[in-house]
């Protein structure tokens, strides 16, 4: 037990005053002598690292065949969480341990560099890698899907290197399914040509963007908890597309980020490619170049793998099957699906998934 602090009695006078005019005094010899602030005796804390985590994915799922009630059968749900791609920035070299947690329902299907589980090991310095990452050409996804062939168009200019075992590359990567039902934000039911969608929980804002008499239209979409008729786009798609750009801006995305983000979906969301930095509102400083140009991505990695991707990335659905009504997840629904740990503990976490409803 530690002893109580004593102030031992005495007769006290200043300057001849009488004690209770030195109570104050005393007081204050008190607070200094048994409770005030101490200076640490020890060696000084040392300051947390400093380094962020920034991530971008997109949760697919056909609202065809599921919640079909005109029939006596109804299929679950094929759902995709496609492309997470995470990026980090750091002011000095640190050592980090990160495992992604899968959220109910679902499983990973896909992650690079290889590791145990979704658990990497690794040290982040600053710069940005020197020499281009070769991303493998095959992987042993379960599905047969691949997408750690297409990683090379998504790396940007301001990420931090990592060193993961042997391998230095810009960013690490995963890919989760779940071939069950799982509780998404919005459910989606499809009548013929009749589209009907409803808010689980909350409220949902999001847009629909489909290929109407000729042009890519798109239709601003409030759910709430009733079914509600969706809209026929009738606005330009360029708005949605300015829209989708700006929460993203606000989820912490820097702008290489978002061109990043574009290049891999701005074609299975608005049946075209991006133009450039300046048309899609990405680039916010000089520094952040959102679309390296095309001699850029040849200088690192291999023509004809640039060709092929690009040859399976045009096998997507073109503008006129485009329908899909997508919105972006808040944070907490986000680690709903993949719960980030990473030690030491980022001082920023910036987080956009996005929910594409295939109508």
């Amino acid at each position: 037990m530690t002893p109580a602090c004593v102030v031992p009695r005495r007769r006290s006078l200043v300057y001849g005053a009488p004690m209770k005019s030195c109570l104050p005094w005393l007081l204050l010899g008190l607070v200094v002598g048994c409770g005030g602030p101490q200076e640490p005796t020890g060696a000084a804390r040392t300051p947390p690292p400093d380094y962020e985590l920034h991530e971008w994915g997109v949760i697919t799922t056909s609202a065809s065949g599921t919640l079909v009630t005109a029939g006596p059968h109804i299929d679950e749900p094929q759902i995709a969480v496609e492309k997470p791609v995470l990026y980090f920035h750091a002011r000095e070299p640190v050592s980090v341990q990160l495992e992604v947690l899968p959220g109910v329902g679902y499983e990973a299907r896909e992650h690079y560099p290889p590791t145990h589980g979704l658990h990497w090991s690794m040290t982040i310095v600053p710069d940005g890698c020197a020499a281009a990452h070769a991303y493998p050409r095959q992987c042993a996804a379960t599905d047969g899907i691949c997408e750690v062939r297409e990683l090379a168009r998504y790396e940007t200019r301001d990420a931090a290197c990592l060193q993961v075992g042997d391998a230095r590359l810009p960013l690490l990567f995963y890919r989760l399914g779940s071939a069950g039902a799982v509780s998404l934000p919005a459910a989606v039911q499809v009548h013929g040509a009749e589209v009907r969608a409803h808010a689980t929980r909350g409220e949902v804002s999001g847009w629909r963007v489909a290929y109407v008499d000729g042009e890519v239209r798109a239709a601003p979409v409030t759910l709430g908890q009733t079914w509600h008729t969706l809209p026929t786009p009738d606005q330009p798609w360029t708005v949605a597309a300015e829209s989708l750009n700006a929460s993203l801006r606000a989820a912490g995305l820097t702008g290489a980020e978002r061109g990043a983000f574009q290049r891999a979906w701005w074609l299975p969301l608005f049946g075209t490619e991006p133009v450039s930095a300046e048309a899609t509102g990405a680039a916010d400083e000089a520094s952040e170049e959102a679309l390296p140009d095309e001699d850029q991505l040849a200088e690192q990695h291999p023509r004809q793998e640039l060709e092929q991707v690009e040859e399976e990335r045009m096998l997507r659905p073109s503008a006129e099957v485009l329908d899909v009504m997508f919105y972006l997840l808040p944070a907490e629904e986000v680690d709903r699906i993949s719960h980030l740990a990473a030690t030491p503990a980022p001082n920023r976490v910036a987080r956009a998934f996005l929910v594409r409803h295939v109508l």
